[in-house]
């Protein structure tokens, strides 16, 4: 019997979706390369996190079934979890599996063609479901996820009622999943909900320690996180965190506005004032980290002047990178009954960051300029070897002056000038 999986969203998702297909492999399934091979069952792990990402799984649904009319459709993931009934009613599905038991996979052994729900209540649930060992999904990159769960509860954000509340896997079976794909990544990313969250529903450990845990299991292997609410930035974080020489120094922090007003209204737990403190903090251990974050434009109620907060104080941040969103309606979130601004000037609020960000992101290039960084080659295309500095920088290589390169190796580059014009060297292989 031959499944496809398709997977929308978040690393959360690809990576429950590698371990959902290792289990049908292991149970004796065939499963299908690509979107348009006939396949007698289609799982779709779906996103909830805007309306458009409902949309998306409603249009994935749809073109299933005109290319397999007649094969078992399984929705699974947060658009199940808080959209069950709506579902159901799709003339597209089969069966509506939530965030509980989606690894579960005993519905195949009977097809029943009529309508069915595997949804429980997310939040009466404490104990992490562990995933079983997976690869990398023919990535240079292993994800590890170790946290699953948020309890924030954000003015715009769908996932606590999702995901449920924090629950964290155990040290051991984290250090089990990192010595397994440390045999074959050359960088773990460490993922979850929200995993600055990590070990708050389980005694005496944290964020922190999950890393030492990945970083012992696999000590060859850099170790980058997802995204981090700033609740874990301390002193002592980044003095254990300075110890473990694998460690990729980007912090992604999600800071949502620089406007205060606009972050009490997002029920954000941070001033400006907190978050560049923070900031700060990275920096005194990371001089030349790179620190990313996530920036909504056009939030309910965000005024001119709250906008023009955010701009300057972007500026003051001197980010890497900026991720800009116009935010979207969310129903059942708070945000979705608040004032509304104009589709219109949130386009315009958005190209004006995107404008900004661009500017940053060179800027921190350009810092680089003449030093030697660490350089994970993970693609080839149109004439380049690409990949990520530790500190996430893409660099592209020319594959004419470097032809014996090869993907999913380590080499030293560094940024140079020649000729008024920049270009990335190797310096060295590893």
């Amino acid at each position: 019997m031959k499944v496809k999986i398709k997977t929308l969203g978040c690393k959360v998702n690809f990576v429950e979706s590698l371990a959902l297909e290792e289990r049908l492999r292991k149970a004796g399934f065939e499963i299908a390369d690509s979107d348009e091979e006939i396949c007698d069952v289609f799982i779709l792990n779906s996103c909830s996190v805007t309306n458009e990402s409902d949309k998306k799984s409603r249009q994935a649904l749809s073109r299933n079934r005109k290319i397999n009319p007649d094969n078992y459709s399984v929705i699974m993931g947060c658009y199940s979890q808080v959209s069950k009934d709506e579902l159901l009613e799709n003339k597209n599905v089969n069966l509506v599996v939530g965030n509980k038991d989606k690894l579960d996979i005993s519905y195949l052994m009977t097809l029943d063609k009529d309508k069915g729900e595997k949804v429980y209540d997310i939040s009466k649930y404490r104990e992490f479901e562990d995933l079983p060992l997976h690869g990398t999904g023919e990535k240079t990159r292993g994800f590890i996820k170790i946290e699953d769960g948020c309890d924030n509860f954000c003015s715009y954000c769908i996932i606590p009622y999702a995901r449920g509340r924090v629950r964290s896997r155990s040290i051991e079976s984290i250090k089990k999943e990192a010595s397994s794909l440390g045999e074959t990544a050359k960088e773990i990313v460490i993922t979850g909900i929200e995993v600055a969250s990590y070990g708050k529903d389980i005694k005496d450990v944290t964020l922190i320690d999950a890393i030492e845990a990945v970083h012992a299991a696999a000590p060859n292997v850099r170790i980058r996180l997802s995204s981090l609410e700033i609740s874990v930035i301390t002193d002592d974080f980044l003095r254990r965190l300075k110890s473990i020489s694998q460690f990729c120094d980007q912090f992604h922090l999600s800071l949502q506005s620089g406007s205060d007003n606009v972050l009490k209204a997002m029920n954000r737990k941070y001033n400006k004032e907190t978050f560049m403190k923070k900031v700060d903090l990275i920096r005194s251990y990371y001089p030349s980290a790179g620190i990313t974050t996530d920036i909504i434009v056009g939030f309910p109620g965000e005024t001119e002047e709250d906008h023009e907060s955010t701009v300057q104080y972007l500026k003051d941040l001197k980010l890497s990178r900026i991720h800009i969103f116009p935010y979207s309606i969310r129903k059942g979130t708070k945000a979705a009954d608040m004032e509304q601004v104009d589709g219109n000037i949130k386009i315009t609020r958005k190209n004006e960051l995107e404008k900004l960000g661009e500017e940053l992101q060179e800027e921190f290039k350009n810092s680089l300029l003449n030093e030697e960084e660490e350089v994970l080659i993970e693609e080839r295309t149109k004439g380049f070897f690409t990949g990520y500095t530790r500190n996430y920088v893409k660099v592209e290589i020319s594959c004419d002056e470097y032809p014996d390169l090869k993907l999913n190796s380590v080499v030293n580059t560094m940024l140079v000038e020649e000729k008024g014009e920049k270009k990335w060297i190797v310096c060295s292989a590893k």
